[in-house]
């Protein structure tokens, strides 16, 4: 896998007992524990959750912040709810801008800073024009366009999680844009 966080080297999956997270700074979980795979990059010794690793593919630039934003979506908070006993300092992830906890919900987190912010928080523009499209797109916190389990973006033809936010066009049904 490839993440532009850490584009010098590629990250593989792997078992690592011991260690934390680059990304969002929790325990690494340990053999026995569903899920307890990593990706981790065997030059520099860093591993990230394979939640987390998914969250780094797409970086977001604000001008509200020095460095890259990147996307911890529902994913991530289904992720780590399971494991909420283990995982003592999971209730520690708060906004940076409004002082609430971001679990139970999507949000934005500085890997530079350490940083988080609820995507309300981050201000993203409710409505945008796009290049790429004729009408004005709406942000939406979901979207689920048809029963097929593969969703993609129009723009740069990605898949997309259908329950991460997006912004969609109001007057073509099915044209979405991943944020």
């Amino acid at each position: 896998m490839q993440v532009p966080f850490h584009s010098q080297h590629t990250l593989t999956l792997s078992y690592t007992r011991y260690g934390g997270c680059h990304a969002c700074s929790l325990k690494l979980l340990p053999s026995g524990y569903h899920n307890s795979y990593n990706y981790g990059c065997k030059d520099c010794g860093v591993n990230y959750h394979i939640a987390c690793a998914i969250s780094l593919t797409r970086p977001l630039k604000r001008d509200s912040h020095m460095h890259h934003l990147y996307y911890f979506g529902t994913d991530f908070d289904r992720f780590f709810a399971m494991y909420r006993d283990f995982i003592d300092i999971y209730a520690g992830l708060f906004c940076s801008h409004c002082g609430e906890i971001c679990s139970g919900q999507s949000f934005y987190r500085c890997l530079e800073c350490f940083i988080n912010f609820h995507v309300e928080c981050v201000s993203l523009p409710q409505i945008i024009k796009s290049k790429c499209h004729i009408h004005p797109l709406t942000l939406k916190d979901s979207y689920i366009e048809d029963d097929s389990e593969e969703h993609y973006c129009d723009t740069c033809e990605e898949r997309r999680h259908p329950n991460h936010h997006v912004y969609y066009c109001e007057e073509c049904p099915g044209i979405f844009v991943a944020i």
